[in-house]
């Protein structure tokens, strides 16, 4: 949770949304959908990432 806290006020996070996501939606689609469905999918595959290294951790001593 902390890590969380610590991206929503920085703004490197924004400008990489504002800076990369648009250039992969489609031409004639809605840019909101498009942004929130690729925005979502960048979050979904961040907590995948995380939980694969928590999974992958040795167990605590």
């Amino acid at each position: 949770m902390h890590g969380q806290a610590a991206a929503v006020p920085n703004p490197k996070v924004g400008a990489f949304y504002v800076a990369v996501l648009p250039q992969f939606v489609p031409a004639g689609s809605s840019h909101l959908a498009m942004g929130f469905l690729l925005a979502g999918t960048y979050v979904v595959l961040g907590m995948f990432w995380s939980a694969v290294l928590v999974g992958l951790r040795p167990p605590a001593a």
